[in-house]
Formats: structure tokens, C-alpha cells, sequence
């Protein structure tokens, strides 16, 4: 899931009960099983969860995974197969950006509040999506106090609201502020009336029911609060909760029913009787309703957000520590089916692997239904099976890991879409998701070679430069970045890096200054350095004899500067490279022409011997 996706090997296994049945005060609910939303191993936490109006469901949340905490998101898309999307990055501050809250307005846009303390304390931030791209960050409330967990909703008359409770006041209150023009001007910063004067309040969630009086729920002395606004007067501030446990972060909507709900978390934390934090629900419906317990779980489960969507569906998402690391999970008010099984995902642990060669591919099943379930998992490359494994007694709602090793043996070099399936059980009614498929392995060839090495000369005097050009392709089927070295005999005398496209090659020259080069032969030679899993390389290496430094002017390479050199430069005398009578040799001095520098050069070391 990126871009990151955590290797669920290194996850313990989550095991999840059935579905419950919960009936109490005559309000009966069914609800699914617990299912898994993020897989990272840093803190995932706050969700808020909305539907837009083309049917998605997007959850918004905080996470650490990037160090500081910043705000993520998915989306549920129902019309797919497999439809969570990857987990898509939304803030990018070096600062502690969290609790979110977003709403989709009337207009369509999407907005999504929360706070950050990117100016030095917690103010209160905004985002607007026009249904392509993301709007920058725009903050919204500037004291100097703590302002944070805000909530946003608009109402029917196009007004849109953020709520939050801030510290401005010395104990924490519910402050709020509007907009009619989509952010071209708010209204002050107004505190709420009814908050009180001496208990903090704190964490407000808001909405607007159908008879478009707001309602606000928020925390205040470890229990849930309500008020509704009609329009001009907020409402004594009640409680929605009672009894001895510590009831936090409210998330408050109104069902098609015309019921309201309000989900909250509840728990106790004591040395003697300590009481593991769940997720509850009351319904109002001209009063409300006694506790209902949604998880039972024996970790925390904490921070709650629940919408019911177009269709019907409730959605209760929230944090939990119930695995080895803090992610979120959501429940629907709906059964699940008996029989059900999923191929969750399927990762390659490399997109490309050198032939004949192995690479690793995870495949994660999971049980959606009710009963234990056993079957068989395959693994197919195009439309070659890989390999398959058998999953025996999986538990209801539990994930499991396979590893299957690809040997790229026999196979042909290029690209393989990977896909694994599960087979269908008995009374198994939803098969689309039994088979998924999840990216593309490339089967490679790597190999860079030196196909040239050529000294502009032979014989070079001491002091003066020699020229080497030098070839190297790339002769296999991935982009390669290595080094070049030149050497004489062992010793390098020049480097350059390359990056080069499957099948191209480049042309580079090096200068061997001789200055500091005692006068004697020398091997030259030049080296690609080997690529990751390059298998053939013998043709890494180049060489081209011997070059051979001595007195300048010794242009046959005798060790003596006499008229035998001599004869030769008046032979070659100038002549230009491409010319018949051509001796690269014969110019002395490096500049592609043998002319009277060369012939003083000569005749200032005539009779010199190095024997």
C-alpha cells in the first residue's frame, strides 16, 4: 500500500472475531467484522470518514510514518474489484500536522481542516480539492494559544462552519468561525456560549440534521456533551453520556431515519480496575438511547468517525493498538457473507530480476466470511503458472502471508504481469475478488561492455598528453549507470560516470598527462565497472598494447632522438590526421598537425639517449 507498503510478513497475523449482534432499548445492529484499513508501522490515528458525491468514501487521517505527523488519505471506490485505493500523502510540512476533519460542499469541492504547529503552537489549517488538485495550505486562525481538533460542515444555506476548541481563555473552549464565500473572508473567531467557564471543552464534531437546527457534540469532564443550535439559540449543554468510564472523541451524524448517532470511545484507565477502550454509540431519538458497544477487542480502540452512506450503510472507523503497531480499522452495519475469500495483495519484492535469477513475490489472502476456510492460492507470470500453496483452516477475517520464490529459468527476457488467485470455496457467491493482479516484473539482461580502446599514438613524450578514446555499450535490456576507468598498467588515470539507455553506446576520450611518468612501456587498458547482477563479464575489460613514454622527439620509440626520428617527421611533415602520409607519432605535441613545433622539439633533444 506507498508509497509505502509494509511487508506483512513482519506483521503478526490479526485474528477477528464474528460478527456481533447487538440489541439493546430496540435498536438492533448488525455489523461486519473488524477490518484492517492501514498497514504501516508508525502511528496511524484520527480518521475522518466522508462520502462524496459520485458514491467514494474517503478517509482521512494523521500518521508518523514520515517522522513528523502528516495528513493522509484513501478512497473507497465500490464499483472496483479491489476497492481501496494506495495511501495517497496530503500535507508536506516539517511540522505536526493532525486530527483532520473534511467535508465535501455543495459546490463538490472537498475540504479538509486540521491543525499544525508549523507557525510555533497549534492553529487551525486548510485545504480545498476543486476535483482535480489540491489547493496549498491556507491557515485559518491566528493566537497565540493552542486552537486544535476542529470540525467542519457547511449548511443549506451555503454556509460552511469550522468548530475547534482552543486555550485563548486559560481552560480549553469551543470557538467557531463561517465563511459564505468559500474562504475569501471568515467571520471572527466566536466562542461558543454555552461553554463552560471553568471545565475544558474540548474535541467538537458537528452536523447539520434535516431540519437544519446544528448539532455539536464535544468532551467536557471525561463525557460526551451535546447543544443544538435552531437558528439563534444554542441549547443548555446536556450530556450524552454517564457512569464511571472516560468517554472521549465524539463523531456525531444523522442517520436516513432521521436518527441521530453519536460514536465515541470509552474506557477506563486504573491500577485496580482498568476497563480496555472500546467504541460505543447512542441513538437519539427524542431521547437517547443506552450505550452500545460496536468492538470488543481487548486492545484500545479509540478515535472513532462514522458516516452512513447513500445506500444505507453505516461506516464506524477508528484507531486501534490491536496489532503490533497503531493502524486503522472500520466496521459496516452489515453481516458478512459465510463464505468469502480474497487475494488481499500480491508484491513482487523487485520490479525487475536478471534472468535466471529468482525473485520473491508475497501473496496476502484473507478470510472475509464467517467460517474457517481452506484452499489453494496460485501464482501465474502472464498466463504461466509460478507456483501455488495451500491455506488450511484460515480464521474468519484473519490475513495470510505467502511467499513464493520466482526462478526467471527458462523464461524469455521481458515484461510479466503478475496476478495470484484463490479457489473458489463451496457457496462461495463473491468470486470477482478471488484473483488480483498487482504491477509488472521485467525479466533483464545485464551486461556493459568496453568495445574500444584506442590511443590517439604510440609513442609519447615525456611531459606531453596522450589521448584515449574509448567505446562501452550498454548490451543489455536495462538503463545502466557505471563507472569508466582508464589505467595505465594498473594505476587509473581517468574516471567519468555514465548512464546509458539498453542498446546505446558513448564515445569518451581521456588525456594521460605524462609529465610526472617515468619514461618506460606501459599497458593500457580500460574497465566498465560490473552492474548488479551482470553474468557476463569478460567484456567489461579493454586493452590495446602497449604505449611507450620517452625523450620527446623519440618519435619511433628507440630511446634515442637521431635521424631515423627524424626522417620520419620530414616524411610526415604537414600532414593532418585522415592524410596518407599520417603518423600520429610524428605529432610530438598533440595538436593533429606535425609542423615546425614538432621539428624544434626534435631538433632541441637531437642526440639525446635514454639507454
Amino acid at each position: 500500500m506507498p508509497n509505502k507498503r509494509v511487508h506483512l510478513v513482519a506483521l503478526t497475523l490479526l485474528v477477528i472475531l464474528f460478527s456481533v449482534i447487538i440489541v439493546s432499548s430496540g435498536f438492533t445492529m448488525a455489523w461486519s467484522l473488524d477490518m484492517r484499513l492501514t498497514w504501516d508501522e508508525e502511528y496511524d490515528a484520527m480518521p475522518s470518514v466522508i462520502q462524496t458525491t459520485d458514491e467514494k468514501i474517503w478517509v482521512f487521517w494523521h500518521s508518523y510514518r514520515t517522522n513528523d505527523a502528516e495528513i493522509f488519505y484513501k478512497v473507497y471506490d465500490g464499483s472496483q474489484v479491489h476497492p481501496w485505493s494506495l495511501e495517497m500523502r496530503l500535507t508536506n510540512n516539517q511540522s505536526e500536522d493532525g486530527t483532520p476533519s473534511a467535508m465535501q460542499a455543495a459546490d463538490g469541492k472537498m475540504w479538509v481542516v486540521w491543525m499544525s504547529n508549523r507557525v510555533g503552537n497549534y492553529e487551525i489549517f486548510y485545504k480545498i480539492r476543486d476535483g482535480i488538485s489540491w489547493s496549498p495550505d491556507f491557515r485559518l486562525t491566528f493566537d497565540a494559544a493552542v486552537d486544535e481538533l476542529p470540525s467542519i460542515m457547511q449548511t443549506e444555506d451555503g454556509k460552511i462552519w469550522v468548530f475547534w476548541d482552543s486555550g485563548r481563555n486559560g481552560n480549553y473552549d469551543i470557538f467557531y468561525k463561517t465563511t459564505l464565500d468559500s474562504g475569501q473572508n471568515w467571520s471572527p473567531d466566536s466562542r461558543l456560549s454555552i461553554s463552560s467557564t471553568s471545565a475544558d471543552d474540548w474535541d467538537p464534531s458537528v452536523m447539520q440534521a434535516k431540519d437544519n437546527k446544528i448539532w455539536l457534540t464535544w468532551v467536557r469532564n471525561d463525557h460526551v456533551y451535546y447543544s443544538v443550535f435552531d437558528g439563534s439559540l444554542w441549547s443548555s449543554a446536556s450530556k450524552v453520556t454517564s457512569g464511571g468510564l472516560d468517554n472521549w472523541h465524539p463523531s456525531i451524524m444523522q442517520t436516513q431515519d432521521s436518527k441521530i448517532w453519536v460514536v465515541w470511545d470509552a474506557g477506563k484507565v486504573s491500577a485496580t480496575q482498568p476497563v480496555p477502550t472500546d467504541i460505543y454509540y447512542s441513538v437519539f431519538d427524542g431521547s437517547w438511547s443506552s450505550p452500545l458497544q460496536i468492538t470488543t477487542d481487548s486492545a484500545e480502540d479509540f478515535m472513532p468517525s462514522a458516516i452512513q452512506d447513500n445506500g444505507g450503510t453505516i461506516w464506524v472507523v477508528w484507531t486501534s493498538d490491536r496489532s503490533p503497531f497503531t493502524d486503522l480499522y472500520y466496521r459496516l452495519n452489515s453481516t458478512s457473507p459465510a463464505h468469502d475469500v480474497e487475494i488481499f495483495s500480491v508484491i513482487p519484492s523487485n520490479p525487475s530480476v536478471v534472468l535466471d535469477e529468482s525473485v520473491s513475490i508475497e501473496v496476502v489472502a484473507r478470510n472475509l466470511g464467517t467460517n474457517n476456510e481452506t484452499f489453494e492460492v496460485q501464482l501465474y507470470a502472464n498466463s504461466t503458472l509460478i507456483g501455488f500453496q495451500m491455506v488450511w483452516d484460515l480464521f474468519p477475517g484473519q490475513l495470510y502471508p505467502i511467499d513464493f520464490i520466482w526462478d526467471t529459468m527458462g523464461f524469455d527476457l521481458g515484461k510479466y504481469i503478475i496476478s495470484a488467485n484463490a479457489t473458489i470455496i463451496a457457496e462461495e457467491t463473491n468470486t470477482d475478488n478471488n484473483f488480483f493482479t498487482d504491477g509488472v516484473v521485467s525479466v533483464d539482461w545485464r551486461d556493459v561492455a568496453v568495445t574500444e580502446l584506442t590511443p590517439f599514438k604510440t609513442v609519447v613524450g615525456q611531459g606531453f598528453t596522450l589521448n584515449v578514446r574509448t567505446i562501452v555499450e550498454n548490451q543489455g535490456t536495462c538503463t545502466e549507470t557505471f563507472d569508466l576507468i582508464v589505467y595505465y598498467d594498473v594505476t587509473p588515470f581517468g574516471r567519468q560516470t555514465l548512464t546509458l539507455e539498453p542498446g546505446n553506446s558513448a564515445t569518451v576520450s581521456f588525456a594521460w598527462n605524462t609529465a610526472s611518468i617515468a619514461k618506460g612501456n606501459y599497458f593500457l587498458s580500460a574497465e566498465a565497472t560490473v552492474v548488479p547482477f551482470e553474468k557476463d563479464t569478460n567484456d567489461n575489460f579493454g586493452t590495446d598494447g602497449i604505449a611507450t613514454v620517452t625523450i620527446p622527439g623519440d618519435v619511433n620509440g628507440d630511446r634515442v632522438v637521431d635521424l631515423l626520428d627524424l626522417n620520419a617527421l620530414c616524411r610526415a611533415y604537414g600532414s593532418a590526421p585522415g592524410s596518407s602520409r599520417w603518423d600520429s607519432n610524428c605529432a610530438i605535441n598533440d595538436d593533429s598537425i606535425i609542423d615546425g613545433v614538432d621539428l624544434a622539439i626534435v631538433g632541441k633533444n637531437f642526440g639525446k639517449t635514454d639507454l
